[in-house]
């Protein structure tokens, strides 16, 4: 990677080259746990969209970009087993809710990425939490489904934090696990481990209904997930892998889909109620569509095709209804990634990750000292590692006729020394980091959690796809943003992924040089230089390659300013830790999915 030249570099540098040093992060070096998604809902503007984990922590992404905006740690011991919008009639804003399964409904602010208000549901777990139909952009209700067989509803009041404990309708035998809103908001349908569906009246808190969803099992199948569709129709996924359509006015099945192997977690519907989306345990996403009868015209459910972008349970799906943009599908799981598919054209075209690198761990570089330092934290946990240090490989050691040695880029360099750890500490308290800062010199460490701020200093005993430069005195764009805006916009849609993290090269005299980098590339720019365009080679190799690199590009083309590079592995830091010297941290995700419990075993032929 091709840098300005300097006189007295850290490492003998007479080509003006930077040391990489790339580390394929080790459990051990950087242990990088990737919770569960438990649940996803997407705020009724479609601006925004939360989601939350089983560590309970709730991450807010935006709409349009689907970069991470907050995150709210969460704690140990609690799991997020619900989120909902709000907005009461004197609310500027919509409000982000929680449900926990330690009985909690939580209101979150994502300001100070804390809770702001915590209420009792009065009936254990809340296993499910669902906001009433969105009226003129107020929502002020909210249905939790408890573990001690009741339905609880609870109010949203305008600029008072928190939800109010309103009434609880009658209980049934069991847990229940799911439930839905009728689209008029005067009833709720409800369903869990007794294996009925039970349909409500909110106003007058009577059962009107109540459907029996198993057919011939001995022991009655859970029921999952409920969505109550435009026409009124309930839908229904349960423990024995099937999707049900039920008339809502009497009661009568419709359809039912045994298109799954293992219980269905998690339905979602197209807003005109014609398409509906289903998964779980067996993590494939199905789409069932209505349509006319050839013979009689009458409509009735069909399904169509199915997807498999997750490799272990799907647990949440939910629509993203964007007011410019395409509609989109939601889905998230046990292997902790987030996916998007196209609502219209789920047929056509192929879902992507939102990430490739999701929750990422708190990383921070300290390169004032040599070796350099890396702080690494994730829950309560703080980790601070030395670097290794580089040296020039001995087969290369030679030098032309004056002596002087010759360095060339992808040339190997050796370590004197490996990393080694200089402090672990795990802090007393239950909640998780929200921040962490490693000092330049790397000799003090300071975390904040929700209670207080903490700071620890080492006794030696023996982060949208746009890169904008600021001038500090006028606060306006500079000159060479302004020049080569149109080149570096281009340039960074290359860049594949959201631009998660800037390094600029640390010294004084020559601190334009930045390196930038997403989940799956990095990118060298030069602001002392022009950026000219450069079309890439969209030709795809016949053979997939499983070099951690893309391929080398042509002679003429080393040192190039805003040379983009990609990367197989999954990106967690790139940084400088000297003038000369930068860190590459990269993680296998395969690496991710054998810490996971195993998904669904499904026997291939022939095996």
């Amino acid at each position: 990677m091709k840098r300005p030249r300097e006189a007295a570099a850290d490492v003998p540098d007479a080509d003006g080259l930077t040391v990489l040093h790339r580390v394929r992060a080790s459990s051990k070096l950087v242990p990088w746990h990737v919770a569960a998604v438990t649940c996803i809902a997407a705020c009724p503007d479609g601006s925004v969209f939360a989601a939350g984990y089983d560590d309970g922590k709730v991450e807010v992404f935006d709409g349009a970009l689907f970069n991470c905006l907050a995150r709210i740690p969460g704690s140990d011991g609690s799991e997020i087993s619900s989120i909902a919008w709000a907005r009461a009639p004197r609310d500027a804003h919509w409000r982000l809710f929680a449900s926990t399964l330690d009985g909690s409904l939580l209101e979150l602010s994502c300001q100070q990425l804390q809770p702001i208000a915590a209420t009792d549901s009065f009936g254990g777990a809340i296993w499910c939490m669902r906001p009433a139909p969105a009226a003129a952009g107020v929502v002020t209700q909210l249905a939790a489904a408890c573990g001690d067989g009741s339905v609880k509803l609870f109010a949203v009041h305008g600029a008072v934090a928190g939800a109010e404990y309103v009434k609880s309708l009658p209980r049934v035998e069991g847990n229940v696990l799911a439930l839905a809103w009728h689209p008029d908001g005067r009833s709720i349908v409800s369903g869990g481990s007794d294996g009925c569906i039970h349909c409500w009246d909110v106003q007058r808190g009577t059962e009107r209904q109540r459907i029996t969803v198993g057919t011939s099992s001995a022991v009655p199948p859970c029921v999952w997930s409920l969505t109550v569709l435009r026409d009124g129709t309930i839908v229904s996924g349960d423990g024995d892998g099937a999707v049900q359509f039920w008339d809502g006015r009497f009661g009568t099945l419709l359809a039912r889909h045994q298109q799954f192997a293992a219980d269905v977690l998690a339905l979602a519907a197209s807003p005109d109620g014609a398409s509906v989306w289903a998964s779980g345990v067996d993590p494939r996403v199905a789409l069932f569509h209505l349509v006319p009868d050839k013979a009689t015209g009458a409509p009735h459910w069909v399904f169509l095709d199915r997807k498999q972008p997750h490799t272990h349970d799907v647990r949440s799906l939910t629509p993203l209804l964007r007011p410019d943009s395409d509609p989109l599908l939601l889905s998230g799981g046990n292997d902790g990634q987030l996916v998007l598919y196209s609502l219209e054209r789920f047929l056509k075209e192929h879902p992507t990750r939102q990430s490739k690198s999701p929750q990422r761990p708190l990383l921070q570089l300290a390169a004032g000292l040599a070796p350099a330092r890396l702080l690494h934290v994730q829950g309560r946990t703080l980790s601070l590692w030395q670097l290794g240090r580089a040296v020039r490989s001995q087969a290369l050691a030679g030098g032309d006729a004056a002596g002087a040695a010759k360095h060339f880029e992808g040339d190997h360099w050796d370590l004197a020394a490996l990393p080694s750890q200089l402090a672990s500490i795990t802090t007393r308290s239950s909640s998780h980091i929200a921040a962490a800062a490693l000092s330049p010199d790397g000799s003090a460490v300071a975390a904040a959690d929700r209670g207080r701020l903490r700071l620890f200093r080492l006794v030696a005993a023996a982060a949208a796809a746009d890169v904008t430069a600021y001038s500090a005195e006028t606060g306006m764009p500079t000159q060479w943003t302004l020049k080569n805006h149109s080149a570096l916009a281009e340039l960074l849609q290359q860049l594949p992924g959201s631009i998660q993290g800037l390094s600029f090269r640390p010294t004084p005299a020559e601190p334009l040089s930045l390196l930038v980098h997403s989940a799956g590339g990095l990118c060298h720019i030069d602001m002392a230089a022009g950026l000219s365009l450069h079309k890439p080679d969209t030709k795809q190799p016949r053979t997939k390659r499983n070099a951690a690199l893309s391929k080398p590009e042509a002679c003429s083309e080393l040192g190039r300013n805003g040379r983009l590079l990609k990367l197989q592995h999954s990106c967690l830091l790139l940084g400088h830790t000297s003038a000369s010297e930068a860190l590459l941290l990269e993680k296998p995700w395969a690496e991710q999915l054998q810490t996971l419990l195993p998904p669904l075993y499904r026997h291939r032929y022939g095996t």
